[in-house]
């Protein structure tokens, strides 16, 4: 960022992937999050009588649920969890002061999505690979600091697919049909 000529337009790419297993962060990730406050989600013990046999053998994958839980681990791994988003969160920080402070920073669109939810015990299934409700969340961001542009809050739901004509339209580049 700091060579590149206000003006000229760019691509930044830029992958975190803390938030994926193993979380290795640091401490003071972690000491943001006492684990002795951690609430881990509430599971109900019915909580498959909505899937089909299929699902309930993906939940069961690997039997990692049991794996943790019968080790007292459950309040440690989403602490693990929240630690790395906390640590993902902070290094997105870094990066926006950095442009902030720079002449890109009136000219610059910022996006930040990710591709996947992660359960954290719900339906007694860890990781993503599920199409349940808490593996489709993701968070999808878009900042665009023109003056040509209000800032404005969405409360519709959107969907990823929804990325690529809304950058396109943030360029003024000609819509693709589709």
């Amino acid at each position: 960022l700091a060579q590149q000529k206000a003006g000229t337009p760019f691509f930044l790419g830029i992958g975190y992937i803390r938030t994926h297993v193993p979380w290795y962060v640091p401490r003071k990730y972690f000491d943001l999050y006492p684990i002795d406050k951690i609430v881990i989600p509430d599971v109900p013990a019915d909580d498959w009588n909505d899937l089909p046999p299929t699902a309930i053998a993906l939940a069961l994958f690997q039997n990692q649920h049991k794996c943790i839980t019968d080790q007292g681990l459950w309040a440690s791994a989403v602490r693990g969890y929240l630690a790395s988003i906390s640590a993902v969160d902070a290094q997105v920080g870094v990066l926006l002061d950095y442009l902030d402070h720079s002449p890109l920073a009136k000219n610059t669109i910022v996006v930040l999505w990710s591709d996947n939810g992660f359960h954290l015990g719900e339906k007694f299934h860890w990781h993503k690979q599920a199409l349940w409700e808490r593996s489709t969340h993701v968070p999808f961001l878009i900042r665009a600091q023109r003056a040509d542009i209000a800032p404005a809050m969405i409360g519709q739901n959107v969907g990823l697919i929804d990325l690529y004509p809304t950058l396109s339209e943030l360029c003024g580049l000609p819509a693709v049909a589709g």
